[in-house]
């Protein structure tokens, strides 16, 4: 999704940049929890129960929900809970840059290790050095602009006649299918327009053929 929100940015920086990615946020609210939100609950797992578990195999973000409670109970019992839910091996990623040893227990953090680990958390530093070896781009960004169009047929506003679709305009959607539906309904919508302003150009010739030959 980077690549579609920052296309030009990232074209014009020749691919080459400095990123900053909160991993902690709520799906359901669509909000990032702040350094301080972490910090506090990961120094409260130095006098948890949990507290001698290793902190590349436990933690807060990774506890799974208690089995004996439905899932409807569970989502009151950690509406008032800091949590952060990342996956597995990215946990363990995170642990490594932020200079975690691999066999260190919640007990054993010192709060400067909890702080770096909050940080790490909520303002990871990635280094973007170019494009994917690949090439998976499936979609242009630029093109025609979309104020320049009429939205009911895709024609010009600057040029009778001329009607646009698909790649020509300045769309470049997120992944799952939007491209798709764009191009589809743009030279839907221009062709129709397109086809009933020939119709209508050969019939208006029409008649006025007709009436010179009368």
């Amino acid at each position: 999704r980077l690549s579609a929100f920052a296309a030009r940015e990232l074209a014009q920086r020749d691919y080459r940049a400095i990123i900053s990615v909160n991993w902690c946020g709520d799906d359901a609210t669509q909000t990032t929890l702040t350094t301080a939100d972490v910090l506090q609950a990961l120094v409260a797992m130095k006098t948890s129960a949990d507290a001698k578990k290793d902190v590349a195999t436990f933690c807060p973000e990774l506890a799974p929900p208690k089995a004996d409670l439905f899932v409807e109970e569970w989502d009151d019992v950690a509406a008032g809970e800091t949590t952060v839910r990342v996956p597995k091996r990215l946990w363990v990623g995170i642990l490594g840059a932020a200079g975690v040893r691999e066999k260190a227990r919640w007990a054993d953090m010192s709060n400067a290790q909890l702080e770096t680990l909050a940080r790490t958390l909520t303002d990871c530093r990635l280094t973007v050095t170019g494009k994917g070896t690949f090439k998976e781009e499936f979609v242009t960004a630029g093109g025609v602009a979309l104020g320049e169009c009429n939205f009911k047929t895709m024609e010009s506003k600057r040029v009778p006649g001329l009607f646009f679709a698909g790649e020509v305009l300045d769309i470049d959607g997120v992944t799952g299918g939007y491209n798709f539906l764009s191009c589809w309904t743009t030279g839907f919508l221009s062709g129709s327009a397109a086809g009933e302003r020939e119709a209508l150009c050969v019939g208006g010739v029409g008649e006025q053929a007709e009436s010179i030959a009368r």
